[in-house]
């Protein structure tokens, strides 16, 4: 399930002149939500605080570091089915998420073998790509993103 919150204002900057301030945030779960409302307005709220702050010029215009929380980890590592493909019932990664995250991987230097395992291994407790569930494999990508801005 998809939650997705958009916040959009147009600001009159004088001389026929406007200006659009625009944001939408986005959860995604792989199970259904139990609080949509809740889960709605909080993603609301933020969308509209984040509109304000671009508004008053008081944004944070540092890269942010992403931030995965271990605790997911875990609850991929028992959700497997005990298949081997490590991506237990979740879905597994898509045609995309499979290339950007090999691409990524080159750029990085991490194209052995054995760097590949021991890094998929640390990351998210597999060894082949092909075994990450596409809630893993977007984790890597935001790892691999924080690790190309110097961010680890």
């Amino acid at each position: 399930m998809k939650i997705l919150a958009n916040f959009t204002k147009k600001i009159s900057t004088g001389d026929y002149e406007n200006e659009t301030y625009s944001v939408t945030v986005e959860t995604d779960t792989e199970g259904a939500f139990n609080n949509i409302s809740e889960v709605s307005d909080f993603l609301f709220n933020q969308a509209r605080s984040a509109v304000h702050r671009q508004i008053e010029g008081t944004a944070n215009s540092t890269v942010p570091q992403t931030s995965i929380p271990k605790e997911d980890k875990q609850q991929d590592d028992e959700s497997s089915n005990g298949n081997g493909n490590g991506n237990g019932n979740g879905h597994p990664l898509t045609a995309k998420q499979k290339s950007l995250i090999e691409k990524m991987l080159r750029e990085q230097k991490l194209t052995t073998q054995a760097n590949l395992r021991q890094f998929l291994m640390a990351q998210s407790g597999v060894e082949r790509i092909t075994d990450l569930s596409r809630k893993s494999a977007s984790k890597l990508i935001e790892v691999l993103l924080d690790r190309s801005r110097g961010i680890e």
